[in-house]
């Protein structure tokens, strides 16, 4: 395994210690997890998973509101400059057509990714 996998593992046991020049270390042996498959001295810290369940499902809600932000402001921009530019305003709107459209399909590519 990986230090990194051992820490995922470990951050969320009860046993756990904190060693400034190592980081997470096992609270029953003062050293870096050195188990194989699973260790057998690991107990789960409830409050640990539930806050860490907590802060992933704060963080994918973020990038859900930021994508649907994104979906309307880039439409809208979109649209409304195709519509000024087809009013013959005597301009054409490319900077709002362009923003818009990346704006949009950038929104669209992250819907696509979650």
């Amino acid at each position: 395994m990986t230090r990194q996998e051992y820490i995922a593992v470990c951050s969320t046991c009860t046993n756990r210690k904190f060693n400034p020049k190592l980081g997470i270390i096992c609270g029953l042996t003062s050293e870096i997890a050195s188990f194989e498959n699973t260790c057998e001295s690991y107990d789960d810290d409830q409050e640990q998973i539930a806050a860490l369940e907590k802060k992933e499902t704060s963080y994918t809600n973020k990038n859900d509101s930021t994508t649907t932000k994104d979906i309307f402001i880039g439409g809208a921009i979109f649209v409304g400059g195709v519509v000024a530019t087809v009013a013959d305003l005597g301009y054409v709107f490319y900077g709002a057509i362009i923003f818009g459209g990346f704006k949009l399909v950038q929104g669209l590519m992250s819907a696509d990714e979650a």
